[in-house]
């Protein structure tokens, strides 16, 4: 593709026979991921940058209460719970009529995400948390429809349109930045933590002298629109959280090992940081937000799967507890996993990159080759699965009603790369979805989506139509 050899893998044994080896590790050398992001952060890392974040990253949320043993378990699903909350109350206040149930969804959910990475939630209607969801929306949609700039880079100095694209995916990624470097500074504050001197970063030196009280200029901008408006972000307008959260752990372990003067504080720097939280909002947020667009839309396409799936949660869960057990409601996971089957949220994976020469199978793949899972392949290969393109929970159930796994569903990948917070989105869903359906019957407001509609729009990930839902509190 371009420049880039490449390598597709549509059986989900070779995949998994990849994605185990060391080998296959690293990241493609595609522009956005080397260009853009210039191999920070944790999704586009690679080498010993990456081995360092991910483990730091797999401890922490364990620490939270990820893991299915963890003793603090029990508060991360309070903190969930309170988002479920949250969505329960913004859609009461809109329920008369029709509801975009999923933009609710997100700003709730969202909010959860904030919470857990750091350490804050921002209050209803926040103008700043609004436009901070803007610039993540139009960035998702840019960066999927910018793909041919990975493999021709220099068309973004000849095709005008791509030009533009990069424009709002550059501009998007610095006004993120600037937000971020805004939270950080008062999370520093709140915990007593002081920068390292070694570890500031040069394009954020004169960030707070934009005004008075060093407030940062958030600035809208689109591709859609002529007009640039601009307000003040106050960072004491946060509600701040006295539960763990990443950026507090990342800070307590920046200080230590720039204290001790050790060669990996090298890779906590403040830049590090900055494309750290950026990756761990952007893929805890958008992933799990469009698999629960698409979960809510088949349910009010299929009444009688959500009245079965409302049945069960009202039988394995019948009080408003802050706990969910997931091995109680077989069904309702059966109908999460067959959404993630029958619409893979990243239909072509994310492309992994070879370190060096190697074998797999019978061929030879050489060193910097892209490597593609094409999980939509994998999930509507029609020798594994019956009718792969009709919506059927069932075949994640065993003939007792237990919930099956079969080898060939790999909605988090698979491998050394495989999603570090996996678990944690399962929490999400879950926990939002029993509580919701719990309390409330969905219907669709508008039409079906036409069978082409239901194909999904295609961008960093694949997004359901929009649709407006009718919400009925039982």
């Amino acid at each position: 593709m371009g420049s880039i050899p490449a390598v597709v893998l549509s059986d989900h044994k070779l995949i998994r026979e990849a994605f185990s080896k060391d080998c296959f590790s690293g990241r493609a050398p595609l522009f956005l991921t080397h260009g853009i992001m210039k191999g920070n952060g944790i999704i586009c890392a690679e080498g010993a940058l990456w081995k360092d974040q991910r483990k730091l990253i797999t401890s922490w949320l364990k620490s939270f209460g990820m893991s299915k043993h963890s003793l603090a378990r029990d508060k991360l699903e309070k903190r969930i719970a309170s988002g479920a909350y949250e969505l329960l109350k913004n859609v009461k206040e809109r329920a008369e009529g029709p509801v975009r149930l999923p933009e609710l969804v997100t700003n709730s959910f969202g909010n959860v995400i904030n919470d857990i990475i750091f350490g804050y939630k921002f209050p209803p209607n926040d103008k700043t948390w609004n436009w901070f969801r803007q610039i993540q929306e139009e960035g998702c949609h840019e960066m999927g429809v910018a793909g041919a700039v990975n493999f021709l880079p220099f068309l973004r100095f000849i095709l005008p349109s791509i030009k533009v694209t990069m424009e709002v995916l550059t501009r998007g990624q610095a006004q993120t930045h600037r937000l971020y470097a805004s939270i950080i500074e008062r999370r520093r504050k709140m915990i007593g933590i002081e920068k390292p001197e070694k570890a500031k970063y040069e394009a954020h030196e004169n960030l707070f002298d934009e005004h008075p009280e060093g407030h940062i200029r958030c600035i809208t901008y689109s591709k859609h629109s002529a007009n640039i408006e601009e307000h003040f972000f106050d960072p004491n307008v946060l509600h701040a959280s006295e539960d763990e959260c990443i950026l507090d752990n990342f800070l307590k372990e920046q200080k230590r090992r720039f204290d001790d003067d050790e060669d990996s504080s090298k890779y906590m720097t403040h830049e590090q940081l900055l494309f750290l939280l950026a990756d761990m909002f952007g893929a805890g947020l958008d992933t799990t937000s469009v698999t629960l667009a698409w979960f809510f839309l088949y349910m009010a396409l299929y009444p009688e799967v959500q009245e079965r799936v409302r049945q069960e949660i009202l039988t394995a869960c019948p009080g408003e507890s802050d706990i969910i057990d997931s091995t109680k409601l077989p069904y309702l996971m059966a109908t999460i996993c067959e959404t993630q089957r029958v619409r893979s949220i990243v239909p072509v994976g994310i492309p992994h990159g070879c370190t060096q020469e190697t074998y797999l199978g019978d061929y030879r793949i050489p060193k910097g080759t892209m490597v593609v899972p094409l999980q939509w392949a994998v999930h509507t290969d029609p020798s594994v699965w019956e009718d792969p393109d009709e919506y059927k929970p069932s075949r994640f159930l065993d003939d007792e009603g237990k919930l099956l796994k079969p080898q060939e569903f790999i909605p988090f990948q698979t491998g050394k790369r495989m999603c570090p917070g996996d678990e944690l989105a399962r929490m999400l869903s879950v926990g939002l979805i029993t509580r919701f359906l719990r309390n409330v019957k969905i219907r669709l407001a508008n039409p079906p989506p036409t069978e082409e509609e239901l194909m999904g729009n295609v961008g960093l990930t694949l997004t359901p139509p929009n649709t407006d839902y009718i919400c009925e509190f039982i």
